[in-house]
């Protein structure tokens, strides 16, 4: 169990400090206001559901798989986008990470409910 929470945790940080790099320094919008309304709007599911995964509650892991689907869904369309700057591979990068992210989370909320927690 503390492998698939540390695994889940380490995603969640990847797919926060991903998104930072994305919208901050690879591909910011022009107006620095909606740059950090838009930046808020997409960590806001990630910063939802940590707090529960550290705190074991079944509930936040079924968040985070479900977290993580978004994620997948914003990383392919990415990976599909234009390739300038790179920005079809950190979508891809998304993608991979997502897919960890969701598979760890299903397999804890498993071994949680199995626990009785």
């Amino acid at each position: 169990m503390r492998l698939h929470r540390a695994i889940s945790l380490a995603c969640v940080g990847g797919l926060l400090l991903l998104t930072v790099l994305r919208q901050l320094w690879i591909d910011p919008l022009p107006s620095a206001t909606t740059n950090a309304v838009w930046l808020a709007l997409q960590l806001l599911p990630l910063a939802l559901v940590a707090p529960g995964l550290v705190r074991l509650r079944t509930t936040s892991y079924l968040l985070a798989s479900l977290v993580g689907m978004l994620y997948f869904v914003h990383g392919v369309q990415a990976g599909f986008g234009p390739r300038e700057l790179g920005l079809h591979l950190w979508g891809w990068v998304e993608v991979g990470i997502s897919v960890v992210l969701v598979g760890s989370a299903s397999y804890a909320v498993r071994a949680l409910r199995a626990a009785g927690a």
